[in-house]
């Protein structure tokens, strides 16, 4: 519920921006020695390899329905990916969140949209049509890439060993030890999704470690978008949302619901509803909640009493409340817990920022 690399220190920190450009150079590998031949395990092979069976019978027919058209669009698109020798690929997989938009509107000039994926009778999408699929499966390799140990290592090395989900900060995202060798327990949300733009499924920042539920369970293949939808890398939900109690709360030292306040910083934003984050909150145990409350109604006095570094190590130690914001995903329910004190420690004695 904060910035991933807020989360990871990495804010002024050039190992983000480094660990992207070793990401390129493992996904478009050169043959060394060579310096303008890539390997045949890199993305540029492949959509040379494409390119030249598009000039195929049987390839127009599975993939271009034998309408000369659809084919042109196709050989236009795999054009544009290797402008310039792969420098369009790399933009591609290296891009910011807010640099996204241009790609995808660069590739609905060249595609229609139904070149990638089906529609029903009523607008709906149905799935990926076959060249939807071969950009997928033959390009951008997704499966490949999660399955390797690179990605392990990746994810590993910036520090994402044992953090909160970004998303929800419910459940605990890790990588773990198993066999001698590296485990991902957790999931990479394709946050355009897949399904509809395959040729960001390789794009670091398109990549959002997440929680199974988050993922697999509630989002799935939901049109998120950074006009409409909070991308961890490139917003917080920390700063346009706020957890809220009812006033009465601190009096009857027991909290039976949780609201959600939108600031309205990003009137467009359907991140609240899309990923189902009232009701899953709703639902959680709220003793852990009503201790915190209590605790803070029982030693308040220790402010006025000059003892608030007693009365910090009560809030801070004995309940896990994070004192600054960048702690928010170092345990599950973080943001939660920091609202509820902010919203009674009016003076701010505690310190929060």
């Amino acid at each position: 519920m904060i910035k991933i690399q807020t989360a990871l220190k990495l804010d002024n920190s050039l190992l983000l921006n480094t660990k992207v450009e070793d990401l390129y150079n493992h996904l478009n590998k050169k043959i060394k020695n060579k310096e303008n031949k890539f390997s045949v395990n890199s993305i540029n092979y492949n959509v040379e390899k494409l390119k030249k069976q598009s000039k195929s019978i049987e390839y127009k027919s599975k993939f271009a329905n034998d309408c000369h058209l659809t084919l042109k669009r196709q050989v236009d698109f795999y054009d544009y990916l290797i402008t310039d020798g792969g420098l369009k690929i790399k933009e591609i997989v290296t891009s910011s969140p807010s640099n996204f938009r241009k790609i995808i509107n660069e590739v609905n000039i060249i595609l229609n949209q139904t070149d990638l994926y089906k529609l029903n009778d009523r607008g709906n999408i149905t799935g990926q049509t076959k060249f939807g699929s071969l950009v997928s499966e033959s390009i951008f390799k997704y499966k490949t890439y999660r399955s390797s140990k690179f990605c392990i290592n990746l994810y590993q090395s910036i520090g994402l060993v044992n953090l909160a989900c970004p998303y929800c900060n419910l459940e605990t995202i890790s990588i773990i030890q198993s066999n001698n060798k590296g485990k991902m327990l957790l999931s990479l949300d394709h946050f355009y999704p897949k399904s509809l733009y395959p040729y960001l499924a390789l794009s670091f920042y398109n990549l959002i470690p997440s929680c199974h539920n988050c993922n697999s369970n509630i989002k799935q293949d939901k049109n998120f978008t950074t006009e409409t939808h909070i991308n961890p890398y490139l917003e917080s939900f920390n700063e346009l949302y706020t957890f809220k109690l009812p006033k009465i709360t601190l009096s009857t030292l027991k909290a039976e619901t949780i609201t959600i306040e939108n600031l309205n910083l990003k009137p467009s934003d359907k991140t609240l509803s899309d990923l189902e984050i009232i009701g899953r909150y709703e639902n959680i145990d709220l003793n852990e909640v009503n201790r915190l409350i209590k605790t803070f109604a029982d030693y308040q006095h220790y402010i006025t009493d000059g003892k608030t570094d007693e009365f910090k190590k009560y809030i801070f130690q004995m309940h896990g409340v994070k004192q600054f914001k960048n702690e928010i995903l170092n345990t599950p329910k973080s943001k939660l817990l920091r609202d509820i004190i902010k919203s009674f420690d009016v003076n701010n004695a505690l310190n929060l920022d």
